[in-house]
């Protein structure tokens, strides 16, 4: 029931694993494991090979938040999203809170690519000048820990 036209078919492979489908991306692969794209012609059908759903096992990632002249981050929220996620999509980013030594710990699907952003707690913010304050960075879960410099946005 789809139009005519061209598809690579797969699994998880706009937004990669959530909580909701906790699988890594599998694409339909054609010769070599490529993603294979498949033509739809006008009242075409064809029986596709299955797709095998492969959960993902989850990693603790650890890391600090520091200011630029090394004082610690504290009491900054951390937020991860899936890397090519934003934060107009509700319901998909991970978050945690520094400890008082700008240290954070925060579950992720092993292996994905994440982009983490540290900023001002809005509970703490005192003033609008905090919101400009950040720091943002792309890891691979599981692949050590992070460090997170604040910056002050223009």
């Amino acid at each position: 029931g789809i139009p005519p036209g061209q598809y690579v078919v797969g699994l998880n492979i706009d937004t990669g694993p959530t909580d909701r489908s906790p699988y890594t991306p599998v694409f339909l692969t054609g010769p070599g494991g490529a993603p294979e794209v498949i033509d739809f012609p006008p009242g075409g059908h064809r029986l596709l090979t299955p797709l095998v759903a492969r959960p993902t096992t989850s990693v603790a990632v650890s890391g600090r938040v520091v200011w630029p002249d090394g004082r610690p981050g504290a009491g900054m929220r951390v937020r991860a999203f899936a890397h090519g996620e934003t934060s107009f999509r509700l319901g998909t980013s991970v978050d945690a809170s520094t400890d008082d030594d700008g240290r954070f710990v925060m579950n992720l699907p092993a292996g994905i690519a994440h982009t983490v952003r540290a900023f001002v707690d809005p509970d703490r913010a005192t003033t609008r000048d905090a919101y400009r304050i950040e720091a943002v960075a792309e890891i691979v879960a599981g692949a050590g820990d992070v460090t997170l410099v604040l910056t002050r946005r223009p």
